[in-house]
């Protein structure tokens, strides 16, 4: 299964994903995700634009390469994880999603469904949360939209939908 691999760099996604349909795809990453900001993007204008294009093998492969230092973490309720009710985000491993980088709190911020959407609460962190550039008040909350950035003190990542993940992981192995 894609998600439970110990491999949770973006070129892994990009190298499954060519070989599941989109059907089983969606039944292996049925959650939002955080992607590492990095160099490769969905398309010129974002994740939810759409572009065809013909790659040569060496773009595929230096696209990949690339991927290959980028990071995916789903965002989704962990068995047997602390705290019920939001999906929390920080530095330890008893989070949901645990993102094991210098600056990021313990406890940094969790996220949490409301009215169809999602929202980002920061959990008095020590170096700040950040939602396309805008600093959340200590324990304050911000919509998140897909697409947005995100960012946890210095390191940024973009939240996804499953279906944006999906063309964005296409863009990256050229499906």
């Amino acid at each position: 299964m894609i998600a439970e691999s110990r491999d949770t760099s973006l070129a892994h996604y990009a190298r499954t994903v060519a070989k599941l349909t989109e059907t089983a795809f969606f039944v292996e990453v049925p959650c939002h995700v955080l992607v590492e900001s990095g160099r490769v993007e969905a398309g010129a204008n974002g994740p939810s634009s759409f572009r065809t294009e013909y790659l040569e093998q060496s773009e595929i492969v230096s696209r990949i390469q690339s991927a290959e230092r980028r990071e995916v973490f789903l965002l989704k309720k962990r068995a047997g994880a602390a705290f019920s009710g939001h999906i929390s985000i920080g530095r330890t491993l008893n989070l949901d999603c645990c993102i094991a980088r210098t600056g990021i709190s313990k406890f940094h911020a969790y996220v949490f469904e409301s009215d169809g959407g999602y929202q980002l609460t920061d959990k008095d962190s020590t170096n700040g949360t950040f939602v396309d550039g805008v600093r959340l008040s200590p324990s304050g909350t911000m919509s998140l939209r897909d697409g947005c950035e995100v960012r946890f003190g210095t390191h940024g990542f973009t939240f996804l939908s499953p279906a944006s993940f999906l063309r964005m992981l296409r863009g990256v192995a050229g499906v």
